[in-house]
Protein backbone atom coordinates (compact mmCIF):
# COMPACT_ATOMS: atom_id res chain seq x y z
CA UNK A 1 0.00 0.00 0.00
CA UNK A 2 2.95 2.22 0.70
CA UNK A 3 4.37 1.58 -2.80
CA UNK A 4 1.36 2.49 -4.11
CA UNK A 5 0.92 5.67 -2.84
CA UNK A 6 5.06 6.76 -3.45
CA UNK A 7 4.14 5.98 -6.96
CA UNK A 8 1.05 7.87 -7.38
CA UNK A 9 3.39 11.00 -5.91
CA UNK A 10 6.77 10.59 -8.29
CA UNK A 11 4.66 10.07 -11.06
CA UNK A 12 2.72 13.78 -11.15
CA UNK A 13 6.70 14.93 -10.38
CA UNK A 14 8.00 13.26 -13.04
CA UNK A 15 5.73 14.43 -15.57
CA UNK A 16 6.07 18.23 -14.34
CA UNK A 17 10.06 18.51 -14.44
CA UNK A 18 9.61 16.96 -17.73
CA UNK A 19 7.03 19.40 -18.66
CA UNK A 20 9.66 22.03 -17.76
CA UNK A 21 12.35 21.17 -19.69
CA UNK A 22 10.39 20.34 -22.76
CA UNK A 23 10.75 24.33 -23.93
CA UNK A 24 14.62 24.08 -22.85
CA UNK A 25 14.88 20.99 -25.45
CA UNK A 26 12.95 22.76 -28.17
CA UNK A 27 15.21 26.09 -27.54
CA UNK A 28 18.36 23.90 -27.80
CA UNK A 29 17.17 22.18 -31.20
CA UNK A 30 15.38 25.32 -32.47
CA UNK A 31 18.17 26.40 -35.38
CA UNK A 32 19.68 29.76 -35.20
CA UNK A 33 18.83 31.80 -38.10
CA UNK A 34 22.29 32.53 -40.48
CA UNK A 35 22.85 36.14 -40.14
CA UNK A 36 24.43 38.68 -43.10
CA UNK A 37 25.68 42.39 -43.36
CA UNK A 38 25.97 44.79 -45.95
CA UNK A 39 29.69 45.43 -46.73
CA UNK A 40 31.56 47.64 -48.74
CA UNK A 41 35.54 48.03 -49.57
CA UNK A 42 35.97 51.34 -49.29
CA UNK A 43 38.90 51.13 -46.87
CA UNK A 44 41.65 53.46 -47.95
CA UNK A 45 40.45 56.98 -46.28
CA UNK A 46 42.53 59.47 -47.20
CA UNK A 47 43.05 63.11 -45.48
CA UNK A 48 39.82 64.95 -45.47
CA UNK A 49 40.55 68.46 -47.17
CA UNK A 50 39.75 71.65 -44.16
CA UNK A 51 38.00 73.59 -46.89
CA UNK A 52 35.59 70.94 -48.27
CA UNK A 53 32.20 71.05 -47.11
CA UNK A 54 30.37 68.87 -44.50
CA UNK A 55 28.07 66.77 -45.43
CA UNK A 56 25.26 65.80 -43.39
CA UNK A 57 24.07 61.64 -43.73
CA UNK A 58 20.99 61.57 -42.51
CA UNK A 59 19.29 58.28 -41.21
CA UNK A 60 18.56 56.32 -44.25
CA UNK A 61 14.82 55.05 -44.79
CA UNK A 62 13.47 52.03 -46.46
CA UNK A 63 10.28 51.55 -48.35
CA UNK A 64 7.81 48.86 -46.56
CA UNK A 65 8.40 45.73 -47.06
CA UNK A 66 12.31 45.95 -46.64
CA UNK A 67 12.57 47.77 -43.22
CA UNK A 68 13.12 44.63 -41.70
CA UNK A 69 15.88 41.96 -40.81
CA UNK A 70 14.83 39.84 -43.11
CA UNK A 71 15.77 38.99 -46.44
CA UNK A 72 13.49 39.15 -49.18
CA UNK A 73 13.32 37.64 -52.55
CA UNK A 74 10.94 37.49 -55.37
CA UNK A 75 9.65 34.32 -57.71
CA UNK A 76 6.75 35.77 -59.03
CA UNK A 77 5.86 39.54 -59.39
CA UNK A 78 4.47 41.35 -57.72
CA UNK A 79 4.85 38.40 -54.83
CA UNK A 80 7.79 39.42 -52.01
CA UNK A 81 8.83 36.15 -49.69
CA UNK A 82 11.44 36.00 -46.89
CA UNK A 83 14.07 32.95 -46.12
CA UNK A 84 13.25 31.27 -42.64
CA UNK A 85 16.94 30.41 -42.02
CA UNK A 86 18.84 33.61 -43.49
CA UNK A 87 18.49 37.08 -41.40
CA UNK A 88 20.42 40.52 -41.58
CA UNK A 89 22.03 41.31 -39.14
CA UNK A 90 20.28 44.47 -39.01
CA UNK A 91 18.01 46.56 -40.76
CA UNK A 92 19.34 47.34 -44.14
CA UNK A 93 18.33 51.04 -44.13
CA UNK A 94 20.49 50.91 -40.42
CA UNK A 95 23.89 48.93 -42.29
CA UNK A 96 23.55 51.62 -45.03
CA UNK A 97 24.28 54.40 -43.18
CA UNK A 98 27.57 53.85 -41.78
CA UNK A 99 28.37 52.47 -45.63
CA UNK A 100 27.20 55.84 -47.10
CA UNK A 101 29.86 58.01 -45.04
CA UNK A 102 32.87 55.64 -45.09
CA UNK A 103 32.38 56.19 -48.80
CA UNK A 104 31.85 59.83 -49.03
CA UNK A 105 34.28 59.98 -46.67
CA UNK A 106 36.85 57.84 -49.15
CA UNK A 107 36.37 60.19 -51.53
CA UNK A 108 38.41 63.19 -50.37
CA UNK A 109 35.37 66.04 -51.54
CA UNK A 110 34.68 66.99 -48.29
CA UNK A 111 35.75 68.49 -45.07
CA UNK A 112 33.62 66.04 -42.88
CA UNK A 113 30.71 63.58 -43.42
CA UNK A 114 29.06 63.26 -40.26
CA UNK A 115 25.42 61.72 -39.19
CA UNK A 116 22.31 63.17 -36.81
CA UNK A 117 24.67 61.73 -34.06
CA UNK A 118 27.25 64.20 -34.18
CA UNK A 119 24.78 67.06 -33.60
CA UNK A 120 26.74 68.96 -35.81
CA UNK A 121 25.89 71.47 -38.50
CA UNK A 122 26.41 71.15 -42.33
CA UNK A 123 25.79 72.91 -45.59
CA UNK A 124 24.95 70.01 -47.27
CA UNK A 125 22.42 66.53 -46.10
CA UNK A 126 21.94 63.71 -47.92
CA UNK A 127 18.96 61.88 -47.55
CA UNK A 128 18.27 58.52 -48.91
CA UNK A 129 15.73 55.35 -49.19
CA UNK A 130 16.01 52.01 -50.21
CA UNK A 131 13.31 51.51 -52.77
CA UNK A 132 14.35 47.25 -53.31
CA UNK A 133 16.58 45.02 -51.97
CA UNK A 134 15.87 41.53 -52.95
CA UNK A 135 17.37 38.17 -54.71
CA UNK A 136 15.28 37.86 -58.28
CA UNK A 137 14.46 34.22 -59.06
CA UNK A 138 12.95 35.35 -62.34
CA UNK A 139 16.37 34.96 -64.41
CA UNK A 140 18.85 32.21 -64.95
CA UNK A 141 21.12 32.76 -62.68
CA UNK A 142 19.02 34.83 -60.10
CA UNK A 143 19.97 38.06 -59.29
CA UNK A 144 20.69 40.27 -56.34
CA UNK A 145 18.77 43.25 -57.02
CA UNK A 146 19.00 46.69 -55.32
CA UNK A 147 17.56 50.80 -56.15
CA UNK A 148 18.20 53.62 -53.99
CA UNK A 149 16.91 56.83 -54.27
CA UNK A 150 19.10 59.95 -53.25
CA UNK A 151 18.38 63.75 -52.69
CA UNK A 152 21.13 65.78 -51.89
CA UNK A 153 19.77 69.13 -50.01
CA UNK A 154 21.30 72.51 -49.75
CA UNK A 155 20.62 73.16 -45.62
CA UNK A 156 21.45 76.68 -45.70
CA UNK A 157 19.59 77.54 -48.87
CA UNK A 158 16.93 74.94 -47.91
CA UNK A 159 17.18 74.16 -51.60
CA UNK A 160 17.19 70.49 -53.53
CA UNK A 161 20.65 70.34 -55.32
CA UNK A 162 19.45 67.08 -56.86
CA UNK A 163 17.19 64.09 -56.89
CA UNK A 164 18.19 60.60 -58.33
CA UNK A 165 17.39 56.81 -57.95
CA UNK A 166 20.28 54.39 -58.65
CA UNK A 167 19.70 50.48 -59.35
CA UNK A 168 21.66 47.77 -60.06
CA UNK A 169 21.35 43.95 -60.51
CA UNK A 170 24.20 41.56 -60.06
CA UNK A 171 24.12 37.94 -61.79
CA UNK A 172 24.17 35.32 -58.35
CA UNK A 173 26.93 33.09 -57.62
CA UNK A 174 24.86 30.50 -57.01
CA UNK A 175 20.99 30.53 -56.50
CA UNK A 176 20.72 29.86 -52.47
CA UNK A 177 20.95 33.16 -49.72
CA UNK A 178 24.48 32.68 -49.85
CA UNK A 179 24.73 33.50 -53.69
CA UNK A 180 22.17 36.21 -53.04
CA UNK A 181 24.04 37.97 -50.43
CA UNK A 182 27.41 38.35 -51.91
CA UNK A 183 25.19 40.14 -55.42
CA UNK A 184 23.42 42.35 -53.34
CA UNK A 185 26.85 43.50 -51.79
CA UNK A 186 28.25 43.78 -55.46
CA UNK A 187 25.08 45.56 -56.11
CA UNK A 188 25.87 47.64 -53.14
CA UNK A 189 29.30 48.53 -53.64
CA UNK A 190 28.63 49.98 -57.42
CA UNK A 191 25.94 52.18 -56.05
CA UNK A 192 27.92 53.82 -53.44
CA UNK A 193 30.46 54.93 -55.73
CA UNK A 194 27.43 56.04 -57.82
CA UNK A 195 25.93 58.02 -55.12
CA UNK A 196 29.59 59.60 -54.48
CA UNK A 197 30.07 60.31 -57.76
CA UNK A 198 26.47 62.04 -57.70
CA UNK A 199 27.35 64.20 -54.50
CA UNK A 200 31.03 65.03 -55.77
CA UNK A 201 29.36 66.74 -58.96
CA UNK A 202 26.58 69.13 -57.43
CA UNK A 203 29.40 70.06 -54.99
CA UNK A 204 32.03 70.93 -57.44
CA UNK A 205 29.16 73.01 -59.79
CA UNK A 206 27.67 74.89 -56.53
CA UNK A 207 31.72 75.98 -55.90
CA UNK A 208 31.91 77.26 -59.68
CA UNK A 209 28.63 79.15 -59.36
Amino acid sequence: MTVILSMKRIIPLLWLTLSACAPFSEALNRESPRLYVLTSDHSNKPALPAEGPVLLVSPPKAWPGYDTARIAYVKENPRLDYYAKNEWADQPSRMLEPLLIKALEASGRFGAVVSTANGVSASLRLDTEIIHLHQVFLTKPSEGRLAIRVQLINTSQDRVLGTRTFEAAVPASSDDPYGGIMALNQAMEQILGEIVAFCIRYVAEASHS
